[in-house]
């Protein structure tokens, strides 16, 4: 049973080690250097029958500050009101685009 015990306190100490020269050693990543406008990012959300969920996904997605994004949500034939509840969660934002699937 001591030997357990030896044995943890062993792989303890040498997780605290590689940790301390992780600090010292490893690169730290540096702020962008990127200046004027940032990248463009799509958000893309699939949904069927998310009618119960998709508005408070497209509120939080709609809410980021992140300020040069679209969300395209795929309604892929959904059989509730997943496309009227999203389009109306959108209220007519432009970065918000709805698109129809294909047939399955």
């Amino acid at each position: 049973m001591q030997w357990v015990v030896i044995a943890a306190t062993f792989a303890l100490i040498v997780i605290a080690l590689q940790t301390v020269m992780n600090v010292f050693v490893l690169p730290r990543l540096q702020p962008s250097q990127v200046t004027g406008s940032q990248p463009f990012v799509s958000i893309l959300v699939p949904a069927r029958n998310e009618s119960l969920v998709i508005e408070r996904l497209i509120n939080s997605l709609l809410a980021q500050t992140y300020p040069n994004f679209e969300v395209i949500v795929l309604d892929d034939a959904s059989t509730d009101n997943t496309k009227q509840v999203a389009l109306t969660a959108a209220n007519n934002q432009q970065n918000f685009n709805l698109r129809q699937g294909q047939p399955l």
